[in-house]
């Protein structure tokens, strides 16, 4: 148990240590302190060890570890809050979770899928339902996609225990934003900066991005490629962007805090083809947040929040032609550009703030709890 807000009803949270990279650590890490409920008793168990690549053997001492460790203090709580993704080891050692929080103790539990996996899905199609609901049978889920919850009503869910919920951004992060500062920029002429921040991965379109970006340089020679994240395509990304235009496009590595609202405040698109099976980019919502139109593609939850030609441009295609083509409506259309800045900061900082996100999860865990 890692940190604790002491009162009434006790909620536990199982989740990765605040420490480690990714989507669900950065979610528990920026809502924490925002829980005000006082009725409720929160507190964390983070499963696992700080380390993102731990060996086999050192992952199998720890997920017995973290068992036996919960064994002993499941009585304790009214309800265990798990936050998988729809992939096989996440599954299988949440599903292990909850099974025992729900039919051995008799706990209220929630499961809250942070990501989806199509070709998981797929498996679990083909004869594997009835498995999945055994050990998945819970008070709520939360899921990240309309979608998501369409294929969990096709398996026999009960529709008034699906909730479509959203990651959540850091107030921090916006707090001394100013639209007007980002409007501003826009009619400047300083040089036009793009954004990459993600996982540096192939199939989260960092390539296309590259190489879309090449094609706009030969019309824009000031442009600049700004990359932040780490990955295990980090070395063929920056090999590519070296053949490519090595001296406009700048790696800067894991960004956060102060440096990564620095990185959004100077930058003035933000482009993340990605083909991956997303949740809910959490970097989509911070660009969103900080006045920048995006260029992205319609998967999973992303095509449920942002609007085309609204808040930037979702785009089927992976072609780096059409992808350019995007970001020069944006660029040759101020008018445009200035709207969708106004329209995604707007959009952004009504529903994914931390803030408003901890008073809706409590919301879920009252009504769960008062049943």
């Amino acid at each position: 148990m890692c940190w604790e807000k002491t009162m009434g009803k006790k909620v536990l949270i199982l989740c990765p240590h605040p420490e480690r990279k990714g989507g669900v650590a950065h979610y528990y890490r920026a809502i924490k302190r925002h829980f005000s409920s006082d009725n409720l008793t929160i507190q964390y168990y983070y499963t696992g060890k700080k380390s993102d690549n731990p060996s086999l053997p050192f992952r199998i001492k720890h997920s017995i570890k973290d068992i036996l460790s919960l064994l002993t203090c499941i009585s304790k709580y009214d309800m265990i809050h798990l936050n998988p993704s729809l992939d096989m080891k996440a599954i299988i050692r949440d599903g292990i979770y909850n099974f025992i929080a729900k039919r051995i103790f008799r706990k209220k539990t929630i499961v809250f899928f942070h990501g989806w996996s199509s070709d998981l899905e797929n498996t679990i199609n083909n004869g594997f339902i009835p498995i999945f609901k055994i050990i998945f049978n819970c008070d709520c889920i939360l899921v990240l996609a309309d979608s998501f919850k369409t294929k969990l009503l096709s398996w026999g869910y009960d529709p008034d225990k699906i909730i479509v919920e959203t990651t959540n951004i850091d107030d921090a992060l916006f707090q001394n934003f100013s639209i007007e500062d980002r409007l501003a920029r826009i009619d400047s002429n300083s040089p036009i900066k793009l954004l990459f921040l993600a996982r540096i991965e192939k199939n989260k379109g960092i390539m296309e991005t590259i190489e879309a970006f090449s094609l706009l340089a030969k019309d824009y020679p000031e442009m600049r490629l700004v990359i932040a994240g780490t990955g295990s395509f980090i070395h063929d990304a920056k090999k590519y962007a070296d053949k490519i235009s090595k001296n406009h496009i700048t790696f800067l590595g894991y960004v956060r805090g102060n440096e990564k609202i620095n990185v959004y405040l100077t930058s003035d698109i933000y482009i993340f083809p990605t083909y991956y099976s997303e949740g809910m980019p959490i970097s989509i919502l911070e660009a969103m947040a900080m006045g920048l139109p995006v260029v992205t593609r319609p998967v999973a939850s992303i095509k449920d929040f942002l609007k085309n030609g609204k808040h930037g441009f979702l785009i089927e295609s992976k072609n780096p032609v059409d992808i350019v083509s995007c970001i020069n409506r944006i660029i040759n259309d101020v008018d445009l550009w200035k709207s969708m800045a106004s329209e995604s900061h707007e959009y952004a900082i009504e529903r994914f703030p931390c803030s408003r996100v901890a008073r809706r999860l409590e919301g879920i865990y009252n009504k769960i709890l008062a049943i």
